[in-house]
């Protein structure tokens, strides 16, 4: 498969299913699993983070048209990406 149409259906099949089954999930709720985080939360969270809020992703703009139909992930997601950066900045720096 190419990549074009690997993308394709990807934006048109894959992710909408994908996101329209967390979107049910999130109803009414912070986390996945209610008012708890759980590795859900992360993982997701992550996805987002690296897929759609990924400003290097050449594909960026596709993928947040895409997640626009879809408040609760978005919301989901703009407030994870607050909650990362509260945690970078007071984290203590490591060697590693």
């Amino acid at each position: 498969m190419d990549r074009k149409r690997a993308k394709a259906d990807l934006l048109m099949e894959h992710l909408p299913k994908l996101l329209g089954a967390m979107e049910n999930r999130l109803a009414g709720k912070k986390y996945f699993a209610g008012n708890k985080i759980s590795i859900a939360d992360i993982f997701f969270a992550a996805y987002l983070g690296q897929v759609m809020f990924n400003e290097a992703n050449p594909s960026i703009l596709e993928f947040v048209d895409l997640l626009l139909m879809y408040p609760n992930c978005k919301k989901f997601g703009v407030q994870a990406k607050k909650d990362h950066e509260k945690y970078f900045e007071q984290r203590v720096p490591s060697f590693f």
